[in-house]
């Protein structure tokens, strides 16, 4: 009975019903109001996306007495008539009708007074979120756990490979240009193939593979298989080598400047990386084994000093709660690299990115934290180290992130996938090194991992997204395209 009777009083304060109507007006006097001037502190890079801008009152119940009202983005604005029972003015930026960021200010109206409040909440405000188009989806084998974007057979159009851990097998997907992908080859290469990489191994401009196969950890340590690419889209037969204890990661790169790529793989029971040095044909000299943190899931490489010799960055997930973090290893430009310097991320990092989100030349990293739900941006101080941690909600658990400009506002933005939610979330940057609210895309079940390039060659950066499907199902691939 309260709750109707007080739905009627914001009603009747909000004007609702005639002015002839006794009943209203005759027995219940008007609420007293006082005025509003909210002065505007969004930040500089951000106040052209926002066109107009929207306030609603709330009580302390948190129900509406006052508005909606939008109007144009000004530096201030004045808002007349507001009731005295106001307690917080709830904010909403819009961009052509599309909220791309809220706040919400603490107010104490005053009745016949004006009363002046700073909106502090503008780093919550980002260039609208370019929406995505769900492609046509594509079988691939079981329980897909890693992909990889590439132009496999040279015909101008990205394709993608898929490391299917349920059958140890890779799913070579040839694109048509358009988003969508041909009948998969698929070609055996170990047990519980995690993860794969694509770059060129042997200096014949061909993609080649590498797929890192977990194995079973009770039994088997696990192996590294290399597949030279043909140009064709067909690869040759797998050769292995070994690593440490369940490789699960990798990264392909010109570690020692010989102008052959190397390889970088992080061991996850081992709690080590092992770097090994290319020959230039597709094969590689015996690895060195690096310790790093615990349980290391993910590893990227960049110059993080300016110094022109890469450098190493390591997700290390932990053995319990509170140790998530990353790793720094500085390159010596032959190959070999300093001692682990660790930086805390929120928990269990499993995956990583590098880039400059700040745009300050420097560059930066962002973590997808596992068990948490949100992302840990550290940007880079420029000799090597990371600032402090700022976390960010990825709005679901993230299995997988991706970080590039998907808005074409030439500032980075984080892609995640959360399986429970079947989303993909997008956190638009703000390019000063933070991140708005995370926006959702539906996907298909069980989104597990993603990489991205153009698929349909609109010049704008698509999402190609693996899930592992319904119950029984096989997994499947699918893209969504950037609009």
């Amino acid at each position: 009975m309260k709750r109707i009777l007080s739905v009627f009083i914001i009603l009747l304060f909000a004007g609702c019903g005639s002015s002839t109507d006794p009943i209203v007006w005759n027995s219940t006097p008007p609420a007293p109001t006082g005025s509003i001037l909210v002065e505007h502190t969004l930040a500089r890079a951000v106040t052209r996306f926002v066109t107009d801008i929207s306030y609603e009152g709330l009580n302390s119940d948190e129900v509406r007495v006052y508005g909606p009202t939008v109007r144009p983005r000004t530096e201030e604005t004045l808002l007349e008539g507001v009731p005295t029972s106001v307690r917080t003015l709830l904010i909403e930026y819009l961009h052509d009708d599309q909220v791309i960021g809220r706040a919400k200010v603490p107010v104490t109206v005053t009745a016949n007074a004006v009363v002046r409040v700073i909106d502090p909440s503008w780093q919550d405000v980002g260039p609208p979120v370019q929406s995505f188009r769900a492609g046509a989806g594509f079988d691939t084998g079981s329980l897909p756990t890693g992909v990889a974007a590439g132009d496999f057979n040279n015909d101008g159009h990205q394709d993608a490979v898929v490391a299917n851990s349920g059958d140890g097998t890779i799913s070579v997907h040839l694109g048509d240009g358009q988003g969508g992908f041909g009948s998969p080859l698929t070609i055996a290469t170990g047990p519980l193939a995690f993860n794969v990489m694509a770059a060129d191994l042997n200096g014949d401009s061909n993609l080649d593979l590498v797929v890192c196969n977990y194995a079973n950890p009770n039994s088997d340590p696990g192996d590294v298989s290399i597949l030279l690419g043909q140009g064709d889209g067909t690869f040759t037969a797998p050769s292995n080598m070994d690593a440490q204890n369940q490789p699960i990661a990798s990264f392909i790169a010109d570690f020692n400047g010989d102008g052959n790529n190397d390889l970088v793989v992080c061991n996850y029971e081992s709690t080590s990386i092992s770097v090994f040095l290319g020959k230039g044909d597709g094969s590689f000299f015996d690895p060195t084994h690096l310790t790093v943190g615990a349980r290391p899931h993910d590893v990227l490489a960049g110059d993080l000093n300016g110094d022109g010799k890469l450098d190493l960055v390591v997700a290390n997930e932990a053995l319990q709660q509170g140790d998530g973090s990353v790793c720094t290893l500085l390159g010596n430009g032959d190959g070999t690299f300093a001692l682990p310097e660790f930086f805390a991320t929120d928990l269990t990092p499993r995956n990583a990115d590098l880039i400059d989100v700040d745009g300050d030349g420097i560059l930066d990293v962002v973590t997808g934290n596992f068990t948490v739900g949100n992302c840990s941006v550290l940007l880079g101080v420029g000799d090597g180290t990371l600032h402090p941690k700022t976390d960010y909600q990825t709005g679901g658990i993230p299995l997988s992130i991706v970080v590039d400009d998907f808005n074409g506002d030439g500032r980075p933005d984080i892609a995640a996938v959360a399986a429970g939610l079947n989303q993909l979330f997008v956190l638009s940057g703000l390019g000063d090194g933070s991140f708005t609210i995370p926006v959702g895309f539906p996907t298909e079940t069980g989104p597990a991992y993603l990489d991205k390039a153009d698929y349909n060659g609109d010049g704008k950066i698509d999402v190609v997204v693996v899930s592992a499907g319904g119950l029984g199902s096989p997994g499947r691939l699918s893209v969504l395209l950037a609009e």
